[in-house]
């Protein structure tokens, strides 16, 4: 955005104080070009950064200075005002092959941080958190388990699992963890692309979804914003072919 910025404001900068007022008909013209450069800034500014970019050049050649001034300046109080712009579902297409686009409610998760990759043996975050809402914590109360199971990546040697709290329970009711290794932390609703797949999580399966699922998104121009959560729904008893397990990935870029 700083770069598409810098560009735009090159361009005005020795005219910037210059008042064009445009006759109807290239306001016409003006108004079909605009949309569809804005077409494709507000659906997610990444992947069109560069047809933007060409999309500029090209007007700035095929008219006048005083029209091109008046095409930038508009350009840019536009971006300047949407840039920023938080997507929803509506933003998106009602379908896509191979994964969907999903709004999450607010949460309020139990979290333990796992100090290496995922997948080993020595995984113990299931069991600290199983024995939390079970009643190991400051009020001795159960509380009712959700799916799915959350895995959270931090990076590529550590990341996080995680149980979303009943909804019925707030940070200010939710019985404190008797152990440090659990936090609870509140999470904003969120526009996240989910891709499933049935099947055992081994760390190859995944890795493998997570390279499919990517390729997905960029073959509609969509950027997701860090590494993808996987979220398992079933516990062990549940055949193969039957589990339910998820990738998600943020669609809005975080503060």
């Amino acid at each position: 955005m700083k770069y598409i910025l810098s560009i735009l404001a090159l361009l005005l900068c020795s005219t910037s104080a210059y008042a064009y007022t445009p006759s109807d008909e290239l306001t016409s013209l003006l108004d079909t070009k605009i949309t569809e450069l804005e077409i494709l800034i507000i659906r997610q500014w990444k992947p069109f950064r560069e047809k933007v970019i060409a999309a500029l050049d090209t007007i700035s050649k095929q008219v006048s200075t005083d029209k091109a001034t008046y095409i930038v300046n508009y350009l840019l109080t536009w971006i300047q005002k949407n840039a920023k712009k938080q997507l929803t579902r509506e933003d998106f297409a009602e379908s896509y092959d191979g994964f969907e686009i999903v709004q999450l409610p607010d949460q309020i998760l139990a979290i333990v941080r796992n100090d290496w990759p995922l997948g080993q043996n020595n995984d113990d975050a299931f069991e600290y958190l199983s024995s939390y809402i079970f009643g190991n914590n400051s009020d001795r109360a159960e509380i009712a388990m959700t799916s799915p199971v959350m895995r959270i990546p931090l990076d590529t040697d550590s990341y996080e699992t995680a149980f979303i709290m009943p909804s019925q329970w707030t940070m200010q009711t939710l019985p404190q963890p008797n152990t440090d290794r659990i936090i609870l932390k509140q999470v904003p609703g969120s526009l996240k692309a989910v891709k499933r797949f049935s099947g055992w999580t081994s760390e190859s399966v995944v890795d493998a979804q997570r390279a499919e699922f990517q390729q997905q998104l960029s073959k509609v121009g969509i950027v997701r914003y860090g590494l993808p959560t996987l979220s398992l729904y079933d516990g062990p008893w549940v055949a193969s072919k039957n589990r339910r397990n998820e990738l998600w990935v943020e669609l809005n870029a975080s503060e």
